[in-house]
């Protein structure tokens, strides 16, 4: 064999061995950070494809959507002002620092009454403010809702209701009546609320509020009475009022309270500067947030049996102001306007027919009942009206 052949040979030879099994490649392909690469020989084509960046935010850093290698830190969150609602919160992400902002009722110690509880509530006499009287109060019928037909819907608003309930039942209040002190509160803000709010022509109580970092300022609050429960006898008094609050939607801050009217307010005082050992506070909260108590509990408890007793006298006397005009209806009434006392009876069985058989001695476990569910406009009364006795007897209709 000549040389010339022998080199040929040799140069075949050498090639064959340097490359290999590699006749064909095995390719991985190019990550972020590596080129297409054999992974037989180790031998590459073209270049690495780069990080796809996401750029960072207050939750993670600069990431690669691809492979996922960071670079830097978190941003900053982006924090709004913490509210009475809630505490600081990222606008970006979500996140909340801290805490909310302390409400000034709890900052000042101010207490809110549970609904439908039994409360005594003192206050200056109206013929003699240096004497007081004391009535049994509660808080009751309380309803949140958009409109009906007395309440005018408003958009981003919604009503809400509560009733004021009192028994004025002392020897005070019957000789020198009584003087009722008002307060119309932010849970929240007091000083803000004091500086927002004022009367209008129509006697309503107009203010703003701060919610959830919006103003709004078509609040509006005003009070009716509840006639039907509005009755007198010699031995007890009954006034009923509803108060009307049309507020943000959701808004918890509104806060009434019935106050003693001897407490002197100056003109540049707060109600945290006042004696409100007397003051009865309703917070308007959402329905699960509003403390109820139950009959079963400890709601009645404060409504002594003599109190008790002259409320249930006090329908006995008014059933035509309660029931209206069907009740109106059943009695006849002689020349002198008085209706018949056997008729009245027959009313009486007919109207505490749910709790007791016999009218003329009532328990006064059942009298608390009755007296408790009548000023808590919970008052149980039968399916069917009654039928006139005498009228049935004679076959007059």
């Amino acid at each position: 064999m000549n040389k010339r052949m022998q080199a040929g040979l040799m140069a075949l030879t050498v090639t064959f061995l340097l490359s290999g099994c590699c006749m064909s490649h095995d390719w991985t392909e190019a990550t972020c950070t590596e080129p297409k690469s054999c992974s037989k020989c180790g031998a590459t084509e073209g270049e690495a494809l780069g990080h796809t960046w996401v750029e960072a935010t207050c939750s993670s850093p600069k990431t690669c959507s691809v492979c996922g290698e960071t670079e830097g830190g978190k941003l900053e969150h982006t924090l709004t002002e913490a509210s009475y609602e809630q505490p600081a919160t990222c606008s970006v992400c979500g996140a909340q620092v801290g805490e909310p902002l302390q409400a000034d009722f709890e900052k000042y110690g101010l207490s809110c009454v549970e609904l439908n509880k039994i409360y005594d509530y003192t206050t200056a006499c109206y013929d003699d403010p240096s004497k007081e009287t004391t009535a049994k109060a509660v808080f009751t019928n309380y309803q949140i809702f958009t409109s009906d037909e007395e309440h005018a819907a408003k958009e981003g608003y919604e009503w809400r209701t509560v009733d004021f309930v009192r028994a004025y039942w002392d020897d005070n209040a019957n000789e020198y009546g009584w003087s009722e002190g008002n307060a119309w509160e932010s849970y929240y803000d007091i000083v803000y609320n004091d500086e927002h709010g004022d009367w209008d022509e129509e006697d309503n109580y107009c203010f703003w509020v701060v919610y959830n970092g919006e103003t709004f300022e078509e609040c509006m609050e005003y009070a009716t009475s509840i006639d039907k429960l509005c009755t007198d006898t010699s031995d007890v008094r009954i006034r009923a009022t509803r108060y009307h609050y049309l507020v943000p939607v959701g808004y918890e801050g509104c806060v009434f309270g019935k106050r003693n009217s001897a407490v002197e307010w100056g003109e540049n005082d707060h109600i945290f500067d006042l004696d409100n050992s007397d003051t009865l506070f309703f917070r308007f909260a959402d329905q699960e947030n509003v403390v109820k108590a139950s009959k079963e509990g400890a709601a009645a408890d404060n409504l002594t049996n003599e109190c008790a007793a002259k409320i249930v006298t006090n329908l006995y006397m008014n059933m035509e102001n309660y029931f209206g005009e069907e009740a109106s209806a059943f009695f006849d009434s002689d020349d002198s306007g008085y209706i018949d006392q056997a008729e009245s009876i027959d009313f009486l069985k007919w109207a505490l027919s749910e709790y007791v058989d016999d009218v003329a001695e009532i328990p006064a476990e059942d009298a608390v009942e009755i007296a408790y569910d009548y000023m808590t406009e919970q008052f149980k009364v039968p399916q069917t009206f009654p039928v006139d006795s005498r009228a049935a007897e004679t076959g007059v209709n």
